[in-house]
């Protein structure tokens, strides 16, 4: 039963992925944004949903936000593929908003 619920979770993250990627394409970020959220809101355990949130929030320039999707990422996915590459994502847009950058880039 676990397997058949961490593939519905895979596949739910998968289709919102390609759903959101599609309105951020077409520049409708709030609706990709209510999307996503509600998203990580059913499925809080998704990693995949938490990164995808986060670059909605980086389009809203929302880092404040983008800090707490990238967390929520690297506290479920603490050893992926893409955790390294988060974690200094995140480093990077720590020190930016700690030396009052405006507009830090991600």
């Amino acid at each position: 039963m676990e397997t058949v619920d961490y593939q519905g979770a895979v596949q739910v993250a998968e289709i919102t992925g390609v759903v959101v990627v599609y309105l951020l394409g077409l520049d409708r970020v709030d609706a990709a944004e209510k999307i996503a959220e509600e998203a990580c809101k059913r499925n809080p355990e998704a990693a995949l949903l938490h990164l995808l949130l986060a670059n909605v929030h980086i389009r809203k320039r929302d880092y404040p936000a983008v800090l707490r999707d990238l967390g929520k990422f690297l506290k479920l996915e603490p050893r992926g593929l893409t955790s390294d590459q988060v974690r200094q994502t995140r480093e990077k847009l720590q020190r930016a908003l700690a030396n009052g950058q405006r507009a830090p880039v991600v």
